[in-house]
């Protein structure tokens, strides 16, 4: 799966040990939500439906770099 156009969107969910929210953009029509790992230098995914991690991308390529991770989710931040 590629990324195609990412719209900047409003932060929501809180970075992990403090320092404010992470960057997010919603793609794919509006079904996707990418938000920025700083920890990783990654953009993780998930569907905007039900907040179900879809796995991590390459910022630059849209490349996907790691499969989902059926234990995280963004559903209360959505």
């Amino acid at each position: 799966m590629r990324i195609q156009v990412l719209i900047r969107s409003t932060p929501k969910t809180p970075v992990q040990g403090g320092g404010g929210k992470r960057p997010r953009w919603i793609g794919d029509k509006g079904r996707r939500i990418y938000e920025w790992d700083s920890k990783h230098s990654e953009l993780e995914g998930y569907r905007a439906s039900n907040g179900q991690h879809i796995g991590s991308f390459d910022p630059k390529t849209g490349n996907q770099l790691k499969p989902a991770d059926p234990t995280r989710n963004i559903k209360k931040y959505r």
